[in-house]
């Protein structure tokens, strides 16, 4: 007779743990951090002249110091038109360093900006 192990709803939390014990830097939801910086957007002019609007989801890391560093684009709308714009505005955000056992650790975390014309 096999059997299989079944799934537990701590599942999720426990993989979580032995990848962040074995130095695996953890994806977190990023309206679970807090900003100590906010969004500061440089509309491309480009975009302005010709009343483009848009979006980018980055990927990005925030450091043990709050910084925010390995962005990358992984999707935007219209492609290439928004990209530099929200990756640096991304770049100049801080945060609160996120904690686990009392010491400041580094999280993975996703973000959508969107670019609209001010009316």
């Amino acid at each position: 007779m096999s059997g299989t192990l079944g799934s537990t709803p701590d599942l999720n939390t426990l993989n979580e743990r032995l990848a962040q014990l074995k130095g695996a830097t953890p994806d977190v939801l990023e309206a679970t951090l807090t900003r100590t910086r906010q969004i500061e957007l440089d509309y491309p002019e480009m975009a302005l002249r010709k009343n483009i609007e848009g979006w980018v989801d980055l990927g990005y890391t925030v450091t043990a110091e709050g910084k925010v560093t390995k962005v990358k684009v992984l999707n935007s709308s219209p492609v290439g038109v928004f990209d530099t714009a929200a990756s640096n505005a991304i770049t100049r955000l801080r945060y609160k360093p996120m904690m686990q056992a009392g010491k400041p650790i580094a999280a993975n975390t996703k973000l959508r900006i969107a670019f609209h014309m001010q009316k």
